[in-house]
C-alpha cells in the first residue's frame, strides 16, 4: 500500500487552558493533557510536515500553558512547520502558545496580547469585622493561609507571591522573544498586560500576518 503524501495537521487550543478540563467524549480529557498527546502524535507521524495551531482562548494556567508550549517548541526543533491560526480571542496564555509558533496569523479584531501573570483573593476581612464572623484556622505553617479571604496578607507573604509572579512573568517574556525572533527589550513595553486587537498586535511584531 503506498505512503500517504506530506501532510497538514490541525491541533485546537480553545477556552482555558488547564491540564485537564471536563466535558470531553467519555470521559476523555479535553484540556491541555489532550492537546500534549495530540502533538505527540503528530511528531511521531512522519508524514506531518506542518501543524496549525488553532488558538481560541484567554489564557490559563501558567504550568498548562508552559508545558503545551515546550512541546509545540519540540516540534519546531524538528522541523515541523507551525502556524498559529488566532480565532475571537488568543491572549495571555493563549498568545504565550502562539509564540512558538514559526508563524503567527490573526483576524483584524482577534483580542490579543495580555502579556503577564496576575494571581489576586478577595479580601474580606472588613465585611468578616462588620459581621462579627471569626474563622478557626489550624495550620502546618505560618503561610498555608496566605491567600485566605478572612485576614490581611503580611508584607512578607505579598513579596513571596510577587516573586512568583516576577519569575513567571519573565520566563513568559523569554519565551516569547524566542518564539518570535526579537529581543526582550522590543516586547516588555507591550506587555504590561494591555489588551489589543489584530491590527495592533502587527504593528508591535507580535504577529506576522
Amino acid at each position: 500500500m503506498p505512503r500517504a503524501g506530506p501532510g497538514v495537521a490541525v491541533v485546537r487550543v480553545a477556552g482555558p487552558i488547564e491540564m485537564s478540563s471536563p466535558g470531553g467524549f467519555h470521559g476523555m480529557s479535553r484540556g491541555a493533557e489532550a492537546v500534549i498527546k495530540r502533538l505527540d502524535e503528530l511528531q511521531k507521524n512522519r508524514d506531518i510536515k506542518a501543524v496549525v495551531v488553532r488558538i481560541n482562548s484567554p489564557g490559563g494556567t501558567v504550568a498548562a500553558t508552559q508545558e503545551i508550549y515546550q512541546k509545540l517548541w519540540q516540534l519546531r526543533k524538528n522541523n515541523i512547520v507551525l502556524v498559529a491560526s488566532m480565532g475571537d480571542v488568543a491572549a495571555s496564555g493563549g498568545y504565550y502558545i502562539a509564540s512558538a509558533c514559526n508563524h503567527i496569523v490573526a483576524n483584524y479584531g482577534t483580542v490579543t496580547g495580555s502579556i503577564g501573570v496576575i494571581a489576586y483573593s478577595p479580601n474580606l476581612r472588613k465585611l468578616f469585622d462588620k459581621l462579627g464572623i471569626d474563622m478557626n484556622v489550624m495550620k502546618s505553617g505560618e503561610h498555608k493561609d496566605i491567600l485566605s479571604a478572612h485576614r490581611n496578607m503580611t508584607p512578607a507573604e505579598r513579596a513571596m507571591l510577587q516573586e512568583m509572579i516576577d519569575t513567571s512573568y519573565n520566563r513568559f517574556i523569554k519565551d516569547i522573544a524566542r518564539g518570535r525572533n526579537m529581543n526582550e527589550s522590543d516586547i516588555i513595553p507591550v506587555a504590561d498586560g494591555r489588551i489589543m486587537n489584530g491590527e495592533t498586535a502587527l504593528k508591535f511584531g507580535l504577529i506576522d500576518q
